[in-house]
Parts: C-alpha cells; structure tokens; sequence
C-alpha cells in the first residue's frame, strides 16, 4: 500500500470508525432528553407530517435555525416510535462528530502535510469535552460543527489547487453552517479574514469569491421565506 492510499483513504476510514465507535459507546442514558432536545425532535416530527409546519406546540419557531429539525424529519418519515426517534436524533449527532474527526484530520494533513500531526488533531477533537458529549445529544452541534469545519476546509483546499468548485461549495457549506445554528455568521468574517491575509484586496476582484458569496446568500434565503400565516402571531423568540 502506497502512503497516498494510506494517508488519503485508509487512515480516514480508521478515524472516522474509531469516533463514531467510541461515541456508541458512550451513549448517554435515556432519561437524559434536554429541554431543546424535545424541541428539535418536536419540530421534526411537524415537520415530517407537513414540511411547513416548523412549529412547537402550536407555535411557529421563526428564530430557531431550520436545518437540523430538517435533517432530522428525513428520518422520522420511517421512524414513528418516540424512543426510537430520540435514539436517531442521537445517531445523527453522533455521525456528523465522526465526519468532523475525518475533516480535522484533512485539514491538517493539507496544512502540515504530515499525517502523524493530522491524528494528533483529530484525536484532540474526539476527546474535547464539549464536542465529545455533544456527539451524542440531539442537539445542533454537531451538525453544524461538521458545515463550518468543512466550510473552511473546502475554501482553503479550492484556494490551494485553484479549483472554483470547492469554494464555490464551501459558502454553500458555511450557509448551512449559518442554518445550523446562528452563531455560524461568524464564518463570514473568518472567510473574509483568511481572503484578506492571503489575497489582501484582491479576492474583490475575481468572479469565484464573488459568486460564492452570491450563492451563500442565496443558501440563506430560505429564512426569508415566511412561515404559516395561522401561526407567525404566536412565534416565539428563543
């Protein structure tokens, strides 16, 4: 085996079961459902009768982001008994954790070109604290850890080979990073920082940045669209 197979395809493999393996188990009991927990698998459960009902008790959830509850409705179209639904919201979290150990392990074999280094930060991810017990709550973290990692992946890797796809990918990926959980506005000064350092001003000028940014905008205009009309008198702020 060649050390690009090994590096490249293998050693990602190996990462991404040894995260996903370890959060399995260490599944937390289930008497432990949080207050935003039920929430989310709530509104996914609305959401998975009827697409436009982001609602919670009868309330339409204008200012809770949308994608998570979305991703979770794709499964609770199969999925009925609540138990069993808990147990795929968790699931869920505890895939995309894994997909973020991968991604942190790329993104640093791409910085240091060293693959003992992308190991070390990876395994330094799968046993942060934070990012560990989140790998196994029915909370947004983790999926909207995987968007933003994989956002700053893809605009550095389609920076450094010159591939137009990959940035244009990556604001898409820091849109739904945005979707995810309000907190991601914050790539847009990350992205604009790195362009900056590394271009000055002169990523103004070229058509691939400026159409990333047109499709980032474009991913978020679905919090533009308005919510049921029986139901945006009782939005909540949360």
């Amino acid at each position: 085996m060649d050390k690009r197979t090994l590096t490249r395809k293998v050693l990602p493999g190996i990462v991404f079961l040894f995260a996903l393996g370890i959060e399995l188990i260490t599944f937390p009991p289930w008497d432990t459902l949080s207050y935003d927990g039920a929430l989310y698998i709530d509104i996914a459960r609305n959401l998975a009768v009827n697409p436009t009902s982001f609602t919670y008790q009868g309330a339409y959830m204008m200012y809770r982001p949308p994608l998570y509850p979305y991703t979770l409705s794709l499964f609770y179209h199969f999925v009925h008994e609540p138990l069993s639904q808990l147990r795929v919201a968790r699931l869920v979290s505890a895939v995309f954790f894994a997909l973020t150990a991968v991604l942190v392990y790329l993104l640093t074999l791409e910085l240091f070109e060293r693959f003992v280094k992308g190991i070390l930060a990876s395994a330094f991810f799968i046993f942060n604290a934070l990012a560990f017990t989140m790998g196994t709550r029915e909370l947004v973290h983790s999926e909207f850890t995987f968007f933003y990692t994989l956002a700053i992946y893809l605009l550095y890797t389609g920076r450094k080979s010159g591939n137009p796809t990959r940035i244009y990918l990556a604001f898409v990926s820091a849109g739904l990073a945005i979707l995810t959980r309000y907190t991601g506005l914050s790539i847009i000064a990350v992205f604009i920082a790195y362009l900056w350092l590394t271009e000055y001003w002169n990523w103004v000028k070229k058509r691939e940045y400026l159409i990333g940014f047109a499709l980032l905008l474009l991913t978020l205009s679905s919090l533009a669209l308005p919510g049921p009309p029986s139901l945006r008198g009782g939005a909540e702020a949360v």
